[in-house]
């Protein structure tokens, strides 16, 4: 378990692409014979980034009239805290960023989300929650004891008239829309509060003006997926769906009439995270002998559509997913093993690498391999495309199937 030790102030360099911002001095490197694969990333870690307010100009060319709008962003900025530098690159508070094309030119502004913990840590002066991968003596856990306080660092969506960041397991926090203040916690008009799981990649349906998300509860007895679906009025339905194990999932997908989840065996032990000091990292465990699943809920309702065994691997993030007359089509990127690890330590990340998996058969070959998983009328095929990607057909789902595959 990762004990920081390092001072922020004994690792400091000029960040000249950012004026205000101070940044960490890398570590040296252990001798061995590892390959950088992200070589010049540790300037991307700074103790602490400055909020900005600039105007950009056009290097080259000109921008296209038709070009207006603003793009969000939102990520870790803050990466420690008088004598703490976080360990790992989810530890860091969230800084969204606007980009603004109009008449007027392009505006860059950044601001800190002022979270809960932000909020409390900017006040006392010092870091008083335990991280993602960062532990101390005396961490806290969130407002309800029940995992992290989010640092709101992962994502940010316009819905509706609101600008909401989001971070794992904790509710969005709302923004205003053009000067990035934060106005607070956003409940859904106290439908949800700050024991609802909630994840940090929400999907939009742009026709339906709908948003979808989940939440995992994870209990060692009763683990469950939260299904939640929000209308422009509110939320509509929220339905528990049981899992085998309290599992970390970061994402899904969704299609017209589906939502798509990849259930990696990568258990969190909530026992330990409630451990004094034990950080996320360290309560997570990867148990690929308990096998991976794809769920297939009905975006409706809810309802669970299908249960389908595919494997043993992980994945972080689906691609994408959508239906051609009967088919439900989805893209996935899948890993031998989970890759948080890579992610630590800052700054220096990912020396090892990440492979990506495909089945034997298609190491190293142009080939395909077919899974065929057929009951009544239902037929799964899985089908690895490409070496970053696969796809899943369903054709003539039931209301509810549990697949036994079958090899072809």
């Amino acid at each position: 378990m990762f004990k920081s030790g390092v001072s922020a102030k004994d690792h400091q360099y000029t960040n000249k692409l950012f004026p205000g911002s101070t940044l960490s001095n890398p570590p040296e490197l252990e001798a061995s014979d590892s390959i950088d694969f992200a070589p010049g990333i540790d300037g991307a870690f700074p103790v602490e980034f400055a909020e900005h307010d600039l105007t950009l100009d056009c290097v080259e060319g000109q921008i296209p009239a038709f070009v207006q709008g603003v793009y969000y962003l939102n990520g870790p900025a803050k990466f420690g805290s008088k004598d703490l530098f976080y360990h790992h690159w989810l530890d860091g508070d969230g800084m969204v960023c606007a980009l603004r094309f109009d008449r007027n030119g392009i505006q860059l502004k950044t601001r800190y989300v002022q979270s809960a913990k932000f909020q409390a840590e900017r006040d006392a002066g010092r870091p008083l929650f335990r991280a993602f991968g960062t532990g101390f003596p005396g961490s806290r856990l969130n407002r309800t004891n029940n995992g992290l306080e989010s640092p709101v660092n992962v994502s940010v969506y316009p819905f509706g008239d609101h600008l909401l960041a989001f971070g794992e397991q904790g509710l969005p926090w709302e923004l205003d829309r053009k000067t990035l203040a934060t106005r607070g916690e956003f409940t859904f008009n106290g439908r949800l509060n700050a024991a609802s799981p909630f994840a940090a990649h929400p999907k939009f349906d742009s026709d339906s003006g709908e948003m979808f998300n989940f939440g995992i509860f994870f209990s060692t007895q009763i683990p469950k997926l939260y299904f939640y679906c929000f209308g422009p009025e509110g939320l509509r339905y929220r339905k528990g769906v049981a899992l085998e194990y309290p599992c970390s999932m970061h994402d899904f997908a969704l299609s017209k009439n589906y939502a798509i989840f990849y259930v990696s065996p990568y258990l969190l032990d909530i026992r330990c995270l409630l451990r004094e000091e034990s950080t996320l990292m360290d309560s997570l465990s990867w148990e690929p002998e308990r096998g991976s699943r794809l769920l297939i809920l009905s975006r409706s309702n809810g309802d669970l559509k299908a249960s389908i065994p595919i494997g043993n691997r992980y994945c972080l993030h689906l691609i994408n997913a959508f239906e051609q007359e009967n088919t439900l089509i989805v893209d996935l990127l899948e890993f031998d093993e989970p890759i948080y690890g890579q992610y630590q330590p800052l700054p220096n990340m990912f020396r090892s690498g990440c492979l990506v998996s495909l089945p034997p058969a298609t190491k190293g070959a142009s080939s395909l391999t077919n899974w065929h998983m057929q009951t009544g009328n239902v037929l799964l095929k899985w089908m690895y495309i490409t070496l970053l990607k696969c796809a899943i057909w369903v054709e003539n789902p039931s209301s509810s199937v549990t697949l036994n595959p079958m090899r072809e």
